[in-house]
């Protein structure tokens, strides 16, 4: 438990030294945070000392102990006082008494009989006053959590179409909003592509509350698992001018700035026109969802207004020449790429059409998929995990940023085509190989492999020898041990579990393989490994 802190203010040292020597403060569970001669030095060490017991004479030079009391009492209401007075002075400590201290002692008696069951009855006071406070802070959080809890249901059933007009009304009256005759106007913000959220005590939605609830109440609502809030205005007619052009977009920017100063989140919002009916919320929240993509045309800009947004196909015609891209690709071509993609994202970005930005997004990443199977490569040598996801397209703030995605990958594309064409394999036997290599930890044999690539069983395994000049189990083993050699130096599991980590159920089997391969054992492979390290 936190010591209870006592201030001592009197004209006389020997009172003062008396006061904090011949007692035993800590013993009872209090400390002298201060002292003071007179009632200007108490004022200079007040808020550095913060006591919660002020112990006090009245009849000082200067200010005197009742103005004292009055002006710390006014500074800090709940501070508790003890007045120190002799017999020829009680009309001060009535006056005192008046202003609000709590006891008053004669000095000619003080002594630790007489002044600890004062400051005992005190103290018990004050951590009743600290428990009540808890409980208050507790009662109006969990009371404020309630009241939230309504808002964001109310603004979830208004965006869902979940609400009959009965239930409208109720939320009116329950929250005390006065919509009956407004118009309304929805914000889509959104955290921007690339920047991420990190966890921290204040959440976004309850800061963004705070700050937009001031505009006649205006209700938000986060997106289940996402960074998206929505932001649903309210405003009387006659004022539609003025919070349209004004109150709104400054309200935006304020909630904006807050995210970046306070949470490091960088927010783009897409504002829409105003309505003067609830009953279209729901048609309107889900034009602005669907037009949230259109914010990569504008990568500068943190408020984006609905009619900036096109939605008619663009009068230019935007494409690419498919053949020319896979020649130059072929021929390692770079700067034709690099010219390539400038002239098409160029267009695209004319187009300002989220149809269009789709449509060439997914030619283009069919366009990888299709390079990296033909020539027998790894998925992973050209995308790693998350970029493999169809909708990663969401993850680019601007056009520029995904050209330049689409040049570092066929680029990349050209290195390990060149590599690859080292060993000119047919476009049947790349895929197996690419298939071996990639799923090697699962039972394969010839039959699925066959079906894999499209030939027959006997086909496949006269032209895998031919091409590679090993049959298929050695080049499978080969692969197998490849990567148990990695596992091997590289971790600490066990040999059996190594075994099973690259295709090999039965111990004793993987240790005859390896053996075979490596012309030792697992173990001894590991040892030789280390010990040259």
């Amino acid at each position: 438990m936190a010591m209870t802190k006592v201030m001592i203010v009197d004209d006389e040292i020997l009172v003062r030294i008396g006061l904090r020597s011949t007692i035993s403060w800590e013993q009872y569970g209090f400390t002298v945070a201060a002292d003071a001669a007179n009632a200007t030095q108490a004022f200079e060490k007040f808020d550095a000392a913060d006591p919660d017991i002020l112990i006090t004479d009245i009849r000082m030079p200067g200010i005197d102990g009742l103005d004292l009391i009055k002006t710390l009492k006014q500074k800090k209401p709940g501070l508790k006082m003890i007045i120190l007075t002799n017999y020829d002075n009680f009309d001060y400590a009535k006056q005192a008494l008046e202003l609000g201290a709590d006891e008053y002692l004669l000095k000619t008696t003080l002594d630790n009989h007489t002044l600890f069951p004062v400051l005992k009855k005190l103290q018990k006071e004050i951590d009743q006053e600290r428990k009540n406070h808890i409980q208050y802070q507790q009662l109006e959080y969990k009371a404020l959590l309630g009241l939230s809890y309504i808002k964001r249901n109310f603004a979830e059933r208004l965006l869902m179409n979940k609400i009959t007009l009965e239930d409208w009304q109720e939320f009116l009256k329950e929250l005390n909003l006065p919509w009956e005759k407004n118009f309304f106007q929805l914000a889509l913000m959104k955290k921007k592509a690339g920047h991420e959220v990190k966890r921290m005590n204040t959440q976004p939605l309850q800061l963004i509350e705070e700050i937009v609830e001031k505009i006649h109440g205006s209700l938000v609502w986060e997106l289940p698992n996402s960074s998206k809030w929505t932001i649903i205005y309210s405003f009387p007619s006659g004022e539609k001018s003025n919070f349209c052009k004004q109150v709104i977009p400054f309200n935006i920017r304020q909630v904006q700035s807050c995210l970046k100063q306070y949470l490091q989140i960088s927010a783009v919002t897409i504002l829409s026109q105003p309505i003067n009916n609830y009953g279209q919320l729901p048609e309107i929240w889900q034009a602005l969802c669907t037009s949230e993509g259109n914010s990569i045309f504008w990568p500068e800009r943190e408020l984006i207004f609905d009619y900036d947004i096109s939605y008619e196909q663009p009068l230019i015609p935007v494409g690419y020449s498919q053949k020319n891209l896979i020649q130059w690709i072929r021929l390692g071509q770079n700067d034709k790429i690099r010219e390539m993609l400038d002239e098409l994202f160029t267009k695209v970005d004319k187009a300002r059409s989220l149809a269009v930005l789709n449509q060439i997004w997914h030619e283009l990443f069919g366009e990888i998929y299709c390079l990296i199977r033909e020539h027998g490569l790894p998925l992973s040598t050209i995308l790693i995990e998350k970029e493999q996801e169809g909708d990663y397209l969401k993850n680019f703030s601007s056009i520029t940023d995904m050209n330049q995605w689409f040049y570092q990958k066929f680029c990349l594309l050209i290195k390990h085509i060149d590599n690859s064409n080292a060993k000119p394999y047919s476009f049947p036997i790349r895929q197996a190989i690419t298939y071996l290599k990639e799923h090697y930890i699962e039972d394969i044999n010839l039959i699925v492999l066959a079906h894999q690539v499209g030939l027959s069983k006997n086909h496949l395994c006269t032209l895998f020898h031919s091409e590679t000049g090993q049959n298929f189990v050695d080049y499978l083993h080969q692969i197998r041990i490849g990567q148990a050699c990695n596992l091997l130096t590289s971790t600490d599991l066990r040999v059996s579990e190594v075994g099973l980590k690259v295709g090999y159920h039965d111990a004793k089997y993987f240790t005859k393989v390896f053996q075979k391969y490596q012309n030792c054992s697992p173990s001894e492979y590991r040892e030789t490994i280390t010990n040259t390290i």
